[in-house]
Formats: structure tokens, C-alpha cells, sequence
């Protein structure tokens, strides 16, 4: 649950017209105020806002496999790279096609997150905590949808994007520490591991 709240972020930032805004901001220098005019749509601007939801598409099959065949554990470590390219792509932004880049690595990464940590938080956790982790990771995702929403421009603070990637160490040290899900161990005939 450590990378909720950034997620909560980019998700946020990748679902509401801000991008938009924010494409609009680095192309003609104007200030950042998220108003409630729509912004101007070419069919370019139309399909690179369709993208994303390409890029969930395509990307979920792969972590599935991935998830099956490796373990939860190494597809968890695998969903740090889009997150951390997406970080650092929309902190460094300078043009149109950085954006639309973060934009599509933030999707993969939300993606890859939101199947893989319920799944196996819920396996490794015992049956009467595993609701009060959903709780906690519904709650920091919803306060993140709020950042991402009212402060769209987060991105361009220096010690967010410094501490999103801490956080973002911290979760893969804390992976190696984490026991891989028995319920994966199981299927794979490593019953005396599982235990």
C-alpha cells in the first residue's frame, strides 16, 4: 500500500482534462489554473487521451502472465519501472510528447498496481486484516484522487517527485523482506515453501 497515494496522483492526473491543460501550459506559456473551460481538442490531442486506456489493455495480459508464471513478487518489483519513468518523465516534461509519455507510462503503472497489490496483500494477509488493507489503500488512493485533481502541477515541486521516489525505493527494499504470496507457491508445487 506504500505507493498509493501517488498512484491516487497520477491516476487522477491521467483521467481528468488536466493533462490537457498542462500540454497546453508547456506549448503557449500560460499559467496553470485548472478552470472549467474545456480546453480545445484536435483529434491528435483526442486520440492521445484514448492511448492510456489502450495501454491498460495491452499491458494487463502481460502482468497476468507474469504474475502466474514468476510470482507476485517479481511482478510487483516489474510495476516499479513504469511508475518511476512515469515520475521522472513528468517532472523533466519540456514538450507534447513527454507528456503524452507520462501519461501512457502512468497508466501501465497504475494498472500493473491496482491488479497486482490487492491480490497479494490479500494472500499473504491473515483473513481478518486483509478488509482494514483494502480500507487503508481505498482511503490513500481517494486522498491522492484529491491531489492529483486540485493540485495537478504537483509534478513540478521538485521534493514531491523526490520523495514519490524514496517511497518508491522503500517499496522494492521492502519487497525482498516480503514473503512471496502461498497461494502462487501453491500452484507452482512448492508446497513447503507456501507453509
Amino acid at each position: 500500500n506504500l505507493l498509493t497515494m501517488p498512484l491516487g496522483i497520477i491516476f487522477s492526473w491521467i483521467i481528468t482534462k488536466f493533462p490537457i491543460l498542462l500540454i497546453q501550459r508547456i506549448l503557449h506559456g500560460n499559467n496553470f489554473i485548472p478552470t472549467d473551460d474545456e480546453p480545445t481538442m484536435s483529434s491528435g490531442i483526442a486520440f492521445a487521451q484514448i492511448l492510456p486506456f489502450i495501454c491498460i489493455l495491452s499491458v494487463l495480459p502481460i502482468i497476468v502472465y507474469i504474475s502466474e508464471r514468476f510470482g507476485r513478487r517479481p511482478a510487483l518489483a516489474i510495476s516499479a519501472i513504469p511508475f518511476v519513468l512515469c515520475i521522472l518523465t513528468i517532472s523533466t516534461a519540456k514538450n507534447l510528447i513527454w507528456i503524452l509519455a507520462a501519461m501512457n507510462l502512468g497508466s501501465v503503472a497504475c494498472a500493473m498496481q491496482l491488479y497486482l497489490v490487492p491480490m497479494y496483500v490479500y494472500e499473504i494477509s491473515d483473513r481478518r486484516r486483509s478488509g482494514a488493507h483494502g480500507v487503508i489503500r481505498t482511503l490513500f488512493m481517494g486522498i491522492g484522487f484529491c491531489i492529483g485533481y486540485f493540485q495537478a502541477d504537483i509534478w513540478s515541486n521538485f521534493m514531491h517527485v523526490i520523495i514519490t521516489l524514496m517511497l518508491t525505493v522503500i517499496f522494492l527494499i521492502g519487497l525482498n523482506y516480503l514473503p512471496e504470496s502461498p497461494v502462487w507457491l501453491a500452484r507452482v508445487k512448492k508446497a513447503s515453501e507456501a507453509k
